[in-house]
């Protein structure tokens, strides 16, 4: 498989980092996907499938089967330091996107607030009160957009994690059949 998966990449004229891009893996991880150090697993293999338009059958080899399941001692160690060191800085990590929402909230309604005190209350705002307002509401706009983005990538990368590094503790090793 690893031959396959490295001349059908070049048959389809991408370079690693561009299907390392696309898959939301490292470029080291494509490398050593082509290596068979390990193989890929089933769900990148579909990933991988899709964005070349081959079938899997041809980027597997027809003629191979599955020997034995091994364990990915690396694979192991990094998904336990992922889930017991990393993940806890995750939850903190989410708190402060929420009080930067909240603070942008806050900041996007204020103009809302002076108009209904202007408008109700009927009290009279200086220039520089009027001019912090849409100061406020610009950078709450502006917070929106980077909060959104933050969490879009944020959310690819947790996805990204999931599908892929799950699978790749245990992986298998193939074989050409009748050998």
């Amino acid at each position: 498989m690893e031959n396959n998966l490295k001349i059908i990449r070049l048959e389809k004229e991408l370079t690693q980092q561009e299907v390392a891009d696309s898959l939301n893996v490292t470029r080291q991880t494509v490398s050593h996907w082509e290596n068979a150090e390990p193989l890929p697993p089933i769900l990148a293999l579909v990933d991988l499938s899709e964005l070349y338009n081959e079938s899997i059958s041809r980027i597997i080899g027809e003629n191979r089967m599955i020997i034995k399941k091994r364990l990915n001692l690396m694979a192991l160690i990094g998904m336990l330091t992922l889930n017991y060191f990393l993940i806890p800085y995750l939850f903190p990590s989410i708190s402060f996107i929420l009080i930067v929402v909240l603070l942008i909230l806050v900041g996007v309604g204020f103009p809302f607030w002076q108009l209904y005190l202007f408008i109700f209350e009927q009290q009279n705002f200086s220039t520089m009160e009027i001019v912090d307002s849409f100061v406020y509401f610009g950078l709450g706009i502006l917070g929106t957009l980077v909060v959104y983005v933050i969490w879009k990538k944020l959310f690819k990368y947790i996805k990204s994690y999931i599908r892929y590094n799950v699978n790749s503790i245990f992986y298998e090793t193939y074989v050409p059949d009748g050998k």
